[in-house]
């Protein structure tokens, strides 16, 4: 068996509503994962490849169990040789910019023009997507491009 990335899902809460969101269990519980199980799933992971992949914490939106939770599970990732990189829509961005000297990087997927603006100031760390939504137009697209 080869592993080369892992996601894990923190907590099903987010503070959207996208129609194209992935996660079928949004908002369907306000639970968090313990950093007691993150770190059982990550000794097997361990056991099973010493390669360093990828562990991308997926919800929801992470971003909204706060940046000491993330920051924890960040530590937790490295300490056992893992990459942490978080997937994100960008709107609690206190919590990201606390959070990204503790990941490797984080993907925040945006929805306009402006977003992408005040993201690029943090380009080293932050990995931005286009939101493929219904407001998505040729100029939005030619403003990421010129972006990215």
């Amino acid at each position: 068996m080869v592993i080369d990335h892992i996601d894990i899902v923190v907590s099903h809460e987010c503070n959207m509503n996208c129609q194209f969101c992935i996660d079928k269990f949004r908002k369907t519980s306000d639970k968090i994962i313990k950093l007691d199980d993150i770190e059982r799933f990550l000794q097997k992971i361990r056991e099973h490849t010493d390669k360093c992949i990828e562990i991308l914490l997926l919800g929801g939106d992470p971003s909204v169990i706060g940046s000491y939770k993330l920051i924890q599970i960040a530590n937790l990732c490295h300490a056992y040789g893992f990459d942490c990189i978080m997937s994100t829509n960008g709107l609690l961005k206190g919590t990201i910019i606390d959070c990204l000297p503790y990941f490797d990087s984080i993907q925040i997927t945006v929805h306009s023009d402006a977003e992408i603006d005040y993201w690029r100031q943090y380009k080293d760390k932050i990995n931005v997507k286009l939101a493929g939504d219904k407001n998505l137009t040729w100029d939005k697209l030619q403003h990421f491009i010129n972006y990215t």
